[in-house]
């Protein structure tokens, strides 16, 4: 959340938008305290052109539920 704006705005699959650096705080503690979670990412391809760059790359996150049960595992590019 640390890397968030005070209006910052996260936009997870499957869930409501969260506003502002404490929701989005409060969205990732949720997932911390009932997952123990593990994430790949990388860039395939960055490009800059003066004060903007657009990045193309991957992320695999990895969801094994603290109370037992089956690992989620999405896929993002």
């Amino acid at each position: 959340a640390v890397h968030f704006t005070e209006d910052g705005l996260l936009m997870a699959p499957g869930s409501p938008a969260q506003r502002g650096r404490d929701a989005v705080r409060a969205y990732y503690q949720s997932i911390f305290d009932a997952y123990e979670a593990g994430l790949e990412s990388g860039y395939d391809e960055v490009e800059v052109s003066g004060d903007l760059a657009v990045g193309r790359g991957f992320a695999k996150v990895t969801l094994k539920p603290r109370a037992g049960g089956e690992t989620v595992v999405s896929t993002a590019k």
